[in-house]
């Protein structure tokens, strides 16, 4: 593999954290990590919190800025990530760092837009849809293979993960149909070869 290694060990530590508090900002995140799984460079975890979000594991669910006496001036944005879609949240054996996630309790004082987020991430797996569909015949096959396995994984991810965040069963159906409507997409390509 070229490039940076994935980190994957970081945003599942990350993962962990906001599947307790449910959403937190960058800062808040940074400290809880260094208090629950150890040193980390701020600049690593923003690095990771980036990285997670072009991958779908995070989302940025509010951004506010706070007026204060800061080193730095007179304001500060707080930008706040939650859980995206694609996440997954790892299985923690060790005792001690369960034991300190089981004590957190999840934060308060946010009016996050749910449906607003859904349409953004099925907006973004139509666009994804339709790149490949653009982009499908000069690629070889094992990356058409695998691109189709990850559009249909997202597809079924996201279903999921909608059902986690409203109630409404009437619009849980029409998302679900949007999301069926791509996977046709991408199965009729599937029948095309």
């Amino acid at each position: 593999m070229r490039g940076r290694p994935l980190k994957r060990e970081i945003r599942d530590n990350i993962s962990a954290i906001l599947s307790y508090v449910k959403y937190a900002y960058g800062y808040e995140i940074y400290k809880l990590y260094r208090e629950i799984f150890g040193p980390i460079s701020l600049r690593n975890l923003y690095y990771n919190l980036k990285k997670g979000l072009a991958t779908g594991e995070f989302m940025i669910v509010d951004i506010k800025v706070v007026n204060g006496n800061f080193t730095w001036g007179g304001e500060s944005q707080h930008i706040y990530y939650s859980l995206g879609p694609y996440s997954s949240i790892p299985n923690i054996d060790n005792e001690k760092i369960l034991e300190k996630l089981n004590a957190l309790k999840p934060f308060e004082g946010l009016d996050i837009n749910w449906e607003e987020q859904i349409n953004n991430h099925i907006g973004i797996l139509e666009k994804e849809a339709s790149d490949f569909n653009s982009k499908k015949e000069r690629m070889k096959y094992e990356d058409k293979f695998k691109t189709k396995e990850l559009l249909k994984n997202r597809c079924n991810k996201l279903k999921e993960w909608i059902k986690l965040k409203i109630d409404d069963k009437d619009k849980i159906r029409i998302y679900n149909a949007r999301i069926n409507r791509i996977m046709d997409i991408i199965i009729k390509q599937d029948n095309e070869e």
